[in-house]
């Protein structure tokens, strides 16, 4: 506020906002229904105000490493989940991370070839023969050490 006049958001800054926006409207129009928010009932500049801080909320991160992770994630929620780019990440780097740990495309393919299901009428092989059975522990309630000598006694 300059001579007590406010001034408007310049024309890039609301374009540029506004775009931000649409292309995650998802995110933004459901992070204001959260906080009681109508974004498509309010005032164009309150409405561009309330963005520019979602903006900020969303760009402010402690670490790198952070930022890195958030933009992974949301460049495969959109690539997986709404088949689009996601365009506001921080830059890709050659890192241990990737995409691929977050959500992952071949989830299981692998390990579902790899199963076999149990024949419960199926003679056991001499490899996979039952255990032997192994009787309950004696417990007594009332002594300082109530499984014996297999465990000490509780501390409290």
């Amino acid at each position: 506020m300059a001579s007590r006049a406010i001034h408007c958001t310049p024309k890039s800054a609301a374009r540029g906002l506004t775009y931000w926006a649409l292309d995650l409207w998802h995110i933004i129009n459901g992070k204001a229904l959260t906080m009681g928010l109508r974004l498509r009932e309010m005032e164009a500049s309150e409405m561009l105000d309330v963005v520019h801080y979602f903006f900020d909320q969303d760009n402010n991160y402690s670490t790198a490493e952070q930022a890195e992770a958030h933009s992974l994630i949301r460049r495969a929620v959109f690539r997986d989940w709404y088949d689009k780019e996601y365009r506001y990440g921080v830059p890709e780097k050659n890192n241990s991370l990737g995409e691929q740990q977050f959500i992952p495309n071949d989830v299981g393919a692998d390990l579902e070839e790899s199963i076999t299901p149990v024949d419960p009428f199926k003679k056991a092989s001499s490899a996979g023969q039952s255990k032997p059975f192994v009787p309950t522990t004696d417990f007594d309630d009332r002594s300082s050490k109530p499984f014996g000598s297999i465990l000490d006694a509780p501390l409290g």
